[in-house]
């Protein structure tokens, strides 16, 4: 068995060493199938590699969570590109999970996180390795590998988030990016969120709503959208020092999913 020199975990494994550090993006109403697809397709495009490992179900199957398929859960090996698209529409199935490995952090399992059928979020799921220790007990060492953690995953993100353009996104250590409904009924605990333009207009909100004196020194702008951080691991990376509190990031985006959907 082959295993990544930091995070030792063994190739064929659908499962990332704990703790876990997650990007979770919301695509849409374009369905689980489509977005899984995108994203996977995103993270090739970024350089990822397809182990060829999946998790998939019958297709149509409905679930919150992926556990709850259960025994219906299909365990596959694939041969050759992903393409995930082609996978549903030949095999008559739902992908649930693909291992994808790149030489900065090892694997990379997408996946779903919580939410109502045909509308999950997507997540990249990555061990955390030194940047799962708290900040305080790290050593030298493990303070230069959690900053090179950090770094290389805050550009995932941007790279995901600039390719795939999804309506919302996060990045956290144990987190997951709940769906709409979560998001606006307020459960949901993420520190740094994305917030879309697309989101934005959808919701017919105004930029500068993002841009407000309270959140500017711990916004920046991508292509697609913004960027904001409560966290001061990941905004570092950009700039940020200081916490806001994320309670205000999450009535910002409460209040734009609200609007757009209808909720």
């Amino acid at each position: 068995m082959a295993y990544h020199e930091d995070l030792q975990e063994p190739a064929g494994d659908l499962y990332p060493s704990p703790p876990h550090l997650s990007i979770g993006v919301f695509c849409g109403d374009s369905g689980d199938a489509a977005s899984m697809a995108r994203v996977c397709a995103a993270l090739l495009r970024a350089g990822g590699g397809f182990t060829g490992d999946v998790m998939a179900a019958p297709k149509g199957v409905p679930f919150f969570m992926t556990n709850d398929i259960g025994g219906d859960a299909l365990r596959m090996r694939v041969e050759g590109l992903f393409d995930g698209e082609r996978m549903v529409e030949q095999r008559d199935i739902d992908i649930l999970k693909a291992g994808f490995r790149m030489k900065a952090i090892g694997l990379i399992v997408a996946g779903f996180d919580y939410g109502e059928h045909g509308r999950h979020p997507v997540s990249l799921t990555m061990g955390a390795a030194d940047l799962g220790l708290p900040a305080d007990v790290r050593r030298k060492h493990e303070r230069r590998k959690a900053k090179k953690i950090s770094a290389f995953a805050l550009r995932l993100m941007r790279s995901i988030c600039e390719d795939v353009d999804p309506l919302y996104g996060s990045i956290g250590i144990e987190a997951s990016l709940p769906d709409p409904s979560r998001v606006a009924s307020g459960d949901f605990t993420v520190d740094d969120v994305y917030i879309s333009k697309r989101l934005l207009r959808s919701a017919s909100a105004d930029p500068q709503v993002v841009r407000s004196k309270s959140l500017a020194d711990h916004l920046t702008e991508w292509n697609t959208g913004f960027y904001l951080s409560a966290f001061s691991e990941f905004g570092r990376e950009v700039g940020v020092n200081e916490h806001v509190t994320p309670d205000s990031l999450h009535a910002l985006l409460r209040y734009l999913v609200r609007k757009s959907f209808g909720f």
